[in-house]
């Protein structure tokens, strides 16, 4: 079963970081939030920690992880993401640099919602659930949701 991480990073400022995919080809084109394939022998944190580094510039530590869910398919590719939110409040808007070929950009959170709305293929719906969760646990409430398909 191939593993994936995804990071969705979050500021006092109410701002968040995506990335603008070019692979896998099915996300070729949209944003998303931060994150890749969990490597042999790597923990999904471990993975976390590298790929918020290579795509942002930014070191973190394990501590600023904080876990939100777990998707797994049930049927057919066989894959499954852990989803951590991190505390951002260092990032600024257009301030986030990647060390990837692929592009980042730090938005603010009212504009993400927007352009989820004016055009849904921009970003997948899931990805607005997801921040709506990590907004909630990095304010210190607490959730309980289950997403099903």
């Amino acid at each position: 079963m191939q593993k994936y991480t995804l990071l969705v990073p979050l500021t006092l400022n109410g701002e968040t970081a995506l990335v603008l995919k070019n692979r896998p080809s099915f996300l070729a084109g949209k944003w998303n939030f931060i994150g890749g394939k969990v490597d042999e022998g790597e923990s999904y944190e471990t993975a976390a920690l590298r790929e918020y580094a290579e795509e942002t510039g930014v070191t973190i530590i394990q501590s600023d992880l904080k876990k939100l869910v777990n998707f797994a398919t049930i049927q057919g590719t066989g894959y499954e993401i852990q989803v951590f939110a991190i505390r951002a409040d260092y990032m600024e808007v257009n301030d986030v640099k990647t060390t990837t070929d692929e592009f980042v950009k730090a938005w603010p959170i009212a504009e993400v919602m927007r352009m989820a709305v004016k055009d849904p293929a921009w970003l997948d719906a899931d990805l607005i659930y997801l921040l709506a969760m990590a907004r909630v646990a990095l304010s210190g409430s607490s959730i309980k949701a289950t997403i099903t398909r």
